[in-house]
């Protein structure tokens, strides 16, 4: 796919269970806790953006929501973020579905799964 088609959640490859202990889970800070994330995506995130934590790729995620921003532009925005970090191009829109959703926990409606278009 891509990196300009955008965010869809219907790309995710994280299974239903692997997103629903993410989300239930207590974050440790450590960036291999979060599906989609190896390796190679760890240290690239590290060195070359200075995400060293797991809080701090929430808070890139968080970045990316103004006041005018609705969800769906919301999560192309960190998307479009992910393409330049070194996660794998089948993995990112998991760890887009896996943040989102579990950020959506504590702050309520700043993602959900609905509205996207099936030919996105």
């Amino acid at each position: 796919m891509a990196a300009n088609i955008g965010y869809h959640p219907d790309r995710s490859v994280v299974s239903e269970e692997s997103l629903a202990d993410f989300i239930r889970s207590d974050i440790t800070g450590n960036l291999l806790e979060v599906p989609g994330i190896g390796a190679v995506a760890q240290r690239r995130l590290r060195t070359e953006h200075g995400i060293t934590t797991t809080y701090q790729l929430i808070a890139k995620y968080l970045s990316f929501k103004d006041d005018t921003t609705g969800n769906i532009e919301h999560a192309d925005r960190f998307y479009h973020w992910l393409c330049t970090t070194g996660v794998h191009n089948m993995r990112r829109a998991g760890v887009v579905r896996c943040i989102a959703s579990k950020t959506n926990a504590t702050f309520p409606n700043i993602y959900h799964d609905n509205g996207y278009d099936e030919n996105r």
